[in-house]
């Protein structure tokens, strides 16, 4: 009997590369619904954040950006860290009284003022109009050792901001003055036409130069004040997560995964390369190594750490907070994405939050009880290390007893390397099957130690196409924010000469974006009450899109944990792609799929049965 010949017509290129499901991401992740709940997330994030910056400002607690604390903290030792807080927060006292002394003085003596202005006929008329003011009494200096002992430093700062801003408020006032009375002057000085046209025009050229050294002056003495002062916490904890996140994102697209990793863990053991007394080499060699995708990673691991470390209380307040925000408005996109992905069901942001809701304590505890767990087992580590301290014969019990104490760090390691490696398929495993956080626990530790290589296959390629995804997406709203920007400066042709004599208006409110930056810090200095208004009212239209574009990188990596889930889940369970959990509600709002006529006619490529000639 002739062998069979199978004739192979088409091939099911998903099925070969698996891998390749992971692009259906990009358009799960653009779903409406989990955009409009990644943003409510973001937003609310932000506003809990703020909120706790302002009660913990009220007790004093900000971060030394004069020295980059967190950046410090990632890469110097504990004892030079330690050292260089002390430094700044005893020098607080100092710096906030010179700062004071220095614009209390001002108002007795003006000589700050006129030394740091542009000469010129402007210029000219301002000095002579601040020395006559002055009314020469000289200015109590503060007790420094009663306010040390006080660690009266806000005080003091407070009191250097009144007196700047009455210096401030008193030049600008004076320099409107003498912009007024130049041109009089300049017409008694000449008479030829051309000469004073010139006149006119360095008064001008002058006037302005004048006010872009105010807005200058007022610029720096609010980094100087910040300096003393400190950032709040959320703030800058935001800030340094934000910028690994971008830089991250940003080593991916130069293939940069490893970069910098031997320089970060050198630089935690060894000094910093600080001039050595002796003049000996240093003692580990200094690495060019481009940081990479994982370096950033690391360093946002150590901002939490830092977080955590010197801010125990208001990192597990906030952490708490966002973790709770993860689980119910989190674990709705994850259960929109899940039906997205499997079924093509898009149910409503209100079902999808009623099932969120129904298992918020699943959501919440899923990453917790693996932490849980490492903490008891080190707990329990320490206690038995207790017996070492006992005298007699408690070193020797130890030693006995010391293999419990690797048993418990094979423990760690292995909750550890699950937790990292399928902390992301946790969330999936109970939108997809509505089970709760111990079998999220177990199934996305189970997948992860099965296929540990197609895990990480579909990891990078989720980070590749997101990557991508998000460049693209961040590239469609600068060039609109760009088009707006443009658009509307047309029309806009003054209001510029605070900060630059061809900017107008606009660019003072809203510096012209870039793609690395869609709204710059703005400058209050260079504007009036009203455009303040303004600017704070563009802002928030503007972090609008901001949000949208944060949005979509959540709402990428949710769909992309989904999907990578799903395939993990058939290779190791054999379940198929379209299987997941829908409770009666959800069978109300999505009717079962009708019976397939198609299967009553079989198809035209289907074989023959067995015995029946082929054609």
């Amino acid at each position: 009997m002739a062998d069979e010949q199978h004739e192979v017509r088409q091939v099911s290129w998903t099925e070969v590369f698996s891998f390749t499901q992971i692009f259906k991401s990009r358009k799960l992740a653009m779903h409406p619904s989990k955009l409009v709940l990644a943003l409510a997330l973001i937003a609310l994030v932000c506003l809990g954040g703020c909120l706790f910056d302002l009660i913990w400002s009220i007790g004093g607690s900000y971060v030394n950006t004069a020295d980059d604390e967190i950046a410090a903290f990632t890469s110097m030792r504990t004892e030079t860290f330690d050292k260089m807080m002390e430094r700044w927060k005893s020098k607080r006292v100092q710096n906030a009284a010179d700062l004071w002394g220095q614009w209390a003085t001002q108002a007795a003596r003006p000589t700050i003022l006129p030394g740091r202005l542009p000469d010129g006929p402007v210029e000219n008329l301002l000095s002579k109009k601040l020395r006559d003011v002055g009314d020469g009494k000289p200015v109590q200096q503060p007790d420094l050792k009663k306010a040390m002992e006080e660690g009266t430093w806000r005080s003091l700062l407070s009191d250097a901001k009144n007196a700047f801003g009455k210096s401030m408020a008193q030049a600008h006032r004076l320099l409107a003055d003498s912009y007024s009375e130049a041109p009089d002057k300049a017409e008694d000085a000449t008479g030829d036409p051309e000469k004073l046209a010139k006149k006119l025009e360095g008064i001008e050229t002058n006037y302005e130069a004048c006010l872009q050294s105010l807005v200058a002056l007022e610029q720096a003495f609010d980094r100087r004040a910040k300096d003393i002062r400190g950032e709040r916490i959320f703030a800058s904890f935001i800030d340094f997560q934000t910028a690994c996140v971008q830089n991250a994102i940003y080593s991916i697209t130069h293939g940069n995964l490893t970069g910098g990793l031997k320089q970060l863990v050198t630089s935690r053991q060894a000094p910093k390369a600080e001039s050595p007394l002796d003049g000996t080499p240093l003692a580990f060699p200094v690495y060019e190594d481009k940081a990479g995708f994982l370096y950033y990673v690391m360093m946002s691991f150590h901002g939490l750490r830092w977080l955590f470390v010197h801010h125990l209380v208001f990192g597990l307040i906030f952490g708490v907070y966002v973790l709770s925000l993860w689980a119910l408005l989190g674990g709705a996109i994850y259960r929109i994405a899940a039906l997205h992905a499997a079924r093509e069901e898009k149910t409503s942001i209100g079902q999808a939050l009623r099932f969120s809701a129904g298992k918020f304590l699943s959501f919440l505890m899923s990453p917790v009880i693996p932490l849980a767990i490492i903490l008891l087992i080190g707990a329990m580590m320490a206690l038995a290390g207790l017996i070492a301290n006992a005298m007699g014969a408690g070193a020797l019990v130890m030693g006995v007893l010391f293999f419990l104490a690797v048993l418990g760090g094979l423990v760690i390691a292995f909750l550890l390397f699950g937790l990292v490696g399928g902390a992301s398929l946790m969330y999936p495993t109970i939108a997809v099957e509505g089970s709760d956080s111990f079998d999220a626990m177990s199934r996305s530790y189970s997948y992860i130690f099965n296929r540990p290589w197609r895990a990480g296959v579909y990891a990078v390629s989720a980070l590749v196409h997101g990557t991508v995804c998000y460049l693209f997406v961040r590239l469609f709203a600068f060039v609109a924010l760009k088009a707006t920007h443009l658009g509307v400066e047309t029309g806009v042709w003054a209001g510029g000469r605070t900060i630059a004599g061809a900017s107008d208006k606009l660019d003072v409110m809203w510096p012209t974006p870039s793609f690395e930056a869609f709204h710059a810090p703005m400058n209050t200095a260079a504007m009036s009450t009203m455009e303040t208004l303004g600017a704070y009212a563009i802002a928030v239209w503007v972090y609008i899109v901001i949000g949208v574009v944060a949005a979509f990188l959540i709402s990428y990596f949710i769909s992309a944990s989904t999907v990578t889930y799903f395939l993990l889940r058939r290779h190791v369970d054999a379940t198929d792609l379209d299987d997941v959990f829908v409770d009666e509600t959800e069978e109300e709002e999505f009717p079962a799929d009708a019976p397939a006529e198609d299967t009553a006619s079989a198809p035209a490529d289907q074989p023959a049965p067995e015995g029946e000639p082929s054609e």
